[in-house]
């Protein structure tokens, strides 16, 4: 039996998965179940590094699993407690709570680190910003003429 080594290259990347294949259905806590584990630990430390995963996008997660699963933006109200809340979070227009992650992760399985993840929502202006451009007719986060901007910020307000 090979000594155990680090895995640092594709070819004995190939060789650690032979040998878990060939290890596979061992004991636990007998020789080669002890072998299988640490292979397994070695294998995902050198994936990890070796293919890195993306950052999630929260947003597209839950609709990717609203699809995936036939659920509609009705069932995601069901679980927060409010249509509009439902809403608001797929177009982007409020963040993630704690208490909303907890929820999602708890009744629909969807990792914690997935949905804290930073992520843009759809508009910068605030309540606020969207009063004073209705009033003078700029700002910064709003662009065009002034009646589309005055437009844009009565919608926001």
């Amino acid at each position: 039996m090979p000594e155990i080594r680090p895995i640092r290259d594709d070819e004995s990347h190939a060789a650690a998965l032979a040998e878990i294949d060939r290890l596979w259905g061992a004991a636990d806590g007998s020789q080669d179940g002890d072998r299988l584990e640490v292979l397994a630990i070695l294998i995902d430390d050198f994936e990890r590094k070796r293919w890195p995963t993306a950052r999630v996008d929260p947003v597209e997660a839950i609709k990717a699993h609203l699809q995936m699963n036939g659920l509609a933006q009705a069932d995601l109200a069901k679980l927060l407690g409010s249509e509009p809340r439902a809403s608001e979070i797929l177009n982007r227009r409020r963040r993630l709570t704690v208490d909303m992650i907890a929820k999602l992760t708890s009744a629909w399985g969807l990792p914690a680190d997935w949905l804290v993840q930073p992520y843009d929502l759809a508009c910068c202006v605030t309540k606020n910003d969207a009063a004073r451009a209705t009033k003078t007719g700029t700002h910064p986060g709003l662009s065009g003429n002034r009646f589309a901007i005055r437009t844009a910020a009565k919608a926001l307000g």
